[in-house]
């Protein structure tokens, strides 16, 4: 999945504001955007919190000052790639107007 996404937790900047902009233009905020995307709450913010906080000085916009950066755990990349690549196929399933199914923490690898 890494190839297929070009190491999308690596590269967090790359992929994090298109989806945030699609998910806030359809749903201004976290909650409107769980039921919009039937995506379970904890699942955006245990995405936020992984992504914005871990990783490099590109990466982690919001990593303790003082430059103490923590690198993403391999189970936390494996968790973040499943989850953006969900989200992503979920914006193309709501933009057909599909039926939804909620994306909960149990659809996602364990941290």
């Amino acid at each position: 999945m890494s190839t297929e996404f070009g190491g999308v937790a690596e590269n967090q900047k790359a992929w994090r504001e298109p989806i945030r902009s699609a998910l806030i233009e359809k749903a201004p905020s976290g909650l409107s955007a769980a039921r919009s995307f039937q995506i379970d709450e904890q699942v955006l913010q245990t995405t936020g919190m992984l992504s914005s906080t871990k990783g490099d000085e590109t990466t982690a916009r919001k990593a303790a000052a003082g430059g103490q950066f923590q690198e993403l755990a391999g189970s936390e990349k494996q968790w973040l790639e499943e989850t953006i690549r969900r989200v992503v196929h979920r914006l193309d399933e709501h933009a057909s107007v599909a039926p939804l199914t909620q994306i909960s923490l149990r659809d996602l690898p364990n941290l």
